[in-house]
């Protein structure tokens, strides 16, 4: 695999296996991968599982937990969307993960120029305001990266 990286459906399959399988080698970028940034509704689902599990235990859980987890959110009212869910996380079990290193090095990249386009558009809004953040721009942009 080369280093293009899109952020599509098939690499947020890729990352989502990734960090659910091998924990201790993800739980760095954890905080980095936002819900918004996934495609579809199921994988914004294991997002936020992860995220809210994380806050509620401290830990960043692996796939049996958030599978636990969305099932005592969704199973009783709504069974349909924790069944979809379900299966998406089975369909993440099945996923070969061998390129972890690959996987781990290219997130770390889109969320850099992520944020980078986050501070940008940000001192552009405050550019049209003539506001200047505290620490100026160079610091915006320095905590960016």
């Amino acid at each position: 695999m080369g280093d293009s990286f899109y952020f599509g459906s098939d690499m947020q399959d890729l990352l989502l296996a990734c960090m659910l399988q091998m924990r201790s080698e993800f739980h760095v970028l954890a905080p980095l991968v936002k819900p918004e940034f996934m495609w579809g509704m199921d994988a914004m689902r294991v997002a936020v599982a992860m995220q809210d599990y994380h806050e509620e235990q401290g830990i960043y859980p692996g796939i049996v937990a958030v599978d636990n987890y969305l099932h005592e959110k969704y199973s009783r009212d709504k069974a349909d969307i924790y069944a979809e869910t379900h299966d998406y996380l089975e369909k993440l079990k099945k996923i070969d993960t061998k390129d972890w290193k690959w996987v781990k090095k290219v997130t770390i990249k889109f969320c850099k120029e992520r944020a980078l386009i986050c501070a940008i558009k940000a001192a552009a809004d405050m550019g049209k305001t003539n506001k200047v953040p505290e620490g100026g721009f160079t610091a915006m942009f320095d905590k960016a990266m």
